[in-house]
């Protein structure tokens, strides 16, 4: 079928800062419904506004009622990770600021409304901090709604053509019902040496 004739992909994000999923989406030529993001970092919602304005922006996924909230092919969320860096205080769930459990609030409104697929990502830290307890407790919680098939892997952009180590770790979640069992994460591949991003200006000699 060809991408205009596809209906638009309900996509709904949370803590995503600045809306790349949408700007993959469209890149790829997929077209999109943007139902919902959120945000509390007011750049973050600016830039958001600016660029990629959804039907709905939520100041603050804390306080809302996902019972109401738009139903999303694809939720996207990357959860505060600064509890489970392991250059920070490795808090994790009782960190002082409350940061360590949006995450279940992610999953709140994944019980809510079963997106077909989710994507939560967060740095590579979670994996091991603590000896890997918040991550085992976070993976049990999602395979405990019973709606999703789980996978997790750790990518580095550096594998994936940018320019730059960056370590994360995906979470996928597919709707049983959806899974097809064909879904794999993606393989590395060369990286463009980093002259081939950089524009030298004509007549300006090095």
């Amino acid at each position: 079928m060809p991408v205009s004739a596809r209906s638009p992909l309900g996509l709904a994000t949370d803590c995503s800062g600045m809306e790349t999923p949408a700007l993959a989406l469209q890149n790829l030529g997929v077209p999109v419904d943007h139902l919902f993001a959120c945000d509390v970092n007011k750049h973050a919602k600016s830039t958001i506004l600016a660029n990629f304005p959804p039907k709905v922006f939520y100041d603050d996924l804390t306080t809302r009622d996902n019972s109401v909230a738009a139903k999303a092919d694809l939720y996207v969320a990357g959860f505060p990770c600064q509890p489970f860096s392991t250059a920070g205080k490795q808090e994790g769930f009782a960190d002082k600021s409350g940061r360590g459990t949006i995450f279940f609030k992610v999953r709140e409104y994944i019980a809510a409304q079963v997106p077909k697929v989710f994507v939560l990502e967060n740095v590579s830290g979670l994996v091991k901090i603590n000896g890997g307890s918040y991550f085992q407790a976070i993976l049990e919680s999602l395979r405990a709604l019973g709606t999703h098939n789980i996978y997790h892997q750790i990518l580095d952009t550096k594998q994936h053509g940018v320019p730059q180590s960056r370590r994360r770790v995906y979470i996928v979640g597919i709707e049983k019902s959806c899974d097809t069992g064909t879904f794999e994460y993606p393989l590395p591949v060369p990286c463009h040496p980093l002259t081939s991003s950089l524009t030298l200006v004509s007549g300006n000699p090095q």
